[in-house]
């Protein structure tokens, strides 16, 4: 007569909350298949967020730019800003602001519709940035030269609002 040896049911220190458990192999396996199907959830996650990160980072790095180059335009002697400078800049600022099928347009788009948090604020501000670019180029008569300093400021808060985001949902 052939005995085979059973072996014993496998004690688990350690699942769920410190508290000992026998396992089976189909548990085992079953939980298994649980845990690589939540990892490839969080794959995906990770991917879109990823993604937004990466499309916010372009963002405050457009904005950066755009903010640098209007600390360095030219002033006259008075520290009034040329207003041929600032209309290249604004019509610059403009194309990237309205062309549907470029890059700026396309990523705030995502961020839009990801519904990410705090966007709302950045998208608000582009959009009034939007405004005090048209006022600047298309509005003569009502060009001052407090429109750079606004302009300026928003940038500021534009930078601040996503640099914010970024170290804080996205943990740059």
């Amino acid at each position: 007569m052939l005995l085979a040896k059973m072996d014993a049911p496998v004690y688990m220190n350690g699942i769920k909350n410190g508290v000992e458990k026998k396992l089976s192999l189909k548990r085992v396996i079953t939980r298994r298949q649980q845990l690589e199907q939540e990892m490839e959830e969080l794959e995906k996650v990770q991917k879109c967020l990823t993604r937004q990160r990466d499309d916010l980072e372009f963002l405050t790095n457009s904005m950066k730019k755009w903010a640098t180059d209007f600390n360095k335009v030219e002033r006259n002697n008075q520290g009034v800003p040329y207003v041929r400078s600032i209309k290249e800049m604004c019509n610059k600022i403009e194309i990237q602001l309205t062309d549907i099928h470029g890059d700026f347009y396309f990523r705030v788009q995502n961020l839009v519709t990801a519904e990410v948090t705090c966007f709302k604020q950045i998208y608000e501000g582009l959009e009034l940035l939007k405004k005090q670019v048209r006022k600047i180029l298309h509005d003569d008569a009502a060009y001052k030269a407090s429109f750079i300093e606004e302009i300026r400021q928003l940038f500021g808060k534009l930078i601040g609002i996503s640099e914010t985001m970024l170290d804080i949902y996205y943990e740059k």
